[in-house]
């Protein structure tokens, strides 16, 4: 897993940064970013029912060796000299359909390894992996690019692919609980839904994630808006920012890790999801590189907190035979993010990044508030 987010944290450094040192156009880094994550809303469902019919770690082989073919068609495209900025955007597509099929299987394969009684434990080192590649492999990454080029970055990528296909091959493959035999993948996309509806506590911790995720993530997606425009640094610049991001964010997985089985996850929630709302705010109105780094780590720490939380507690309380559905569905919220961030875009353009992304941050924090004094039923928690 630390391989696989290297690759993806050095990709979210890669992409973005290309496409808009290219064309310096906040419309079309907004238009790069959602043509990855739009494949999210419409595949997700079918990708949390085969995560729950077939081994999880047979799915996870296929995927990463997608992501090895995908991005050695880039480094080869860059170093042939033929590439163009929307040949970036074009292979996001593809890459959005891996993940769209990636992401519900690695969240759901955890609670098929570990018991209940340590999934926040494993769930929260899970995101601690996540969290730790963040830190790293981003000023990796924008070294990589500022001295070797944008190709090199690209082939990095792929090599860090291919390490962790090797690796997946020790994973244990486990035969998915509760498969009915004859039942079409149709038929089990819908008991997801159904089953959702019929279960508030999940309903609940989906919208939570929800609204986390449509007004706290674009921040993480428009950091090169931030560091061009307002911050004045160049792509090492924002991969030493994302690095703090990451400490942070790692510095919260592995605080929730030694937490064991603790009591009062709800309040956890609640608090790390007011924590991420305050952090952004206070991020999008700085403007010194040095304050931003210090301000990177709470904003990290306030998301995977969050984020290790979220994906515990929905688990604990998601049937076993369900998790992989229950887990797409929170998959599929990151497809919504188009809907978002094009609006944001054209809006950060219009009137600047740090108003737009304070804005998105104050939603968070009194979110966060207001669940915390009426919401009882995710206060109490366990």
């Amino acid at each position: 897993m630390i391989l696989l987010f290297a690759g993806d944290a050095m990709t979210q450094v890669a992409r973005p940064w290309f496409v808009y040192s290219e064309t310096g156009s906040p419309i079309l880094l907004g238009l790069t970013i959602s043509a990855t994550m739009l494949p999210l809303l419409v595949l997700s469902p079918v990708a949390g029912a085969l995560a729950d019919r077939f081994p999880k770690q047979r799915n996870l082989l296929v995927c990463i060796g997608s992501q090895v073919v995908i991005n050695s068609i880039i480094a080869v495209d860059i170093w042939a000299g033929t590439v163009v900025w929307w040949h970036v955007l074009v292979a996001g597509v593809p890459q959005g359909v891996v993940m769209s099929f990636i992401t519900p299987a690695r969240r759901a394969i955890i609670a098929d390894l570990v018991d209940q009684g340590h999934i926040l434990n494993a769930v929260s080192l899970n995101t601690g992996t996540l969290n730790l590649s963040r830190m790293i492999a981003p000023a990796i990454g924008g070294f990589i690019i500022a001295l070797l080029g944008i190709g090199a970055g690209y082939a990095t990528i792929s090599g860090l692919y291919v390490f962790a296909l090797l690796l997946m091959l020790r994973v244990p493959s486990i035969r998915p609980e509760g498969r009915v035999l004859g039942e079409s993948v149709v038929q089990a996309m819908g008991q997801g839904f159904v089953y959702v509806k019929r279960t508030p506590v999940v309903a609940n911790l989906l919208f939570v994630g929800l609204i986390a995720t449509i007004f706290g993530q674009p921040i993480q997606q428009l950091l090169p808006l931030f560091t061009e425009d307002v911050l004045d640094v160049g792509p090492e610049g924002l991969g030493v920012l994302s690095s703090l991001v990451g400490l942070g964010a790692f510095t919260a997985a592995m605080t929730s890790a030694s937490l064991g089985d603790f009591r009062h996850k709800g309040w956890l929630l609640l608090l790390y999801t007011a924590l991420m709302g305050a952090a952004i705010v206070l991020f999008s109105v700085s403007k010194v590189y040095a304050l931003s780094l210090i301000l990177g780590i709470p904003l990290g720490f306030g998301s995977s907190g969050r984020l290790s939380v979220n994906l515990a507690v929905l688990q604990a309380y998601s049937a076993p035979e369900m998790r992989g559905r229950v887990m797409a569905l929170y998959n599929m919220q990151g497809g919504l993010m188009p809907a978002v961030i094009l609006p944001v875009s054209a809006l950060a353009g219009t009137v600047g990044a740090p108003v737009t992304m304070a804005s998105l941050g104050l939603v968070v924090l009194v979110f966060g508030l207001a669940n915390i004094a009426f919401n009882r039923q995710l206060r109490k928690l366990a």
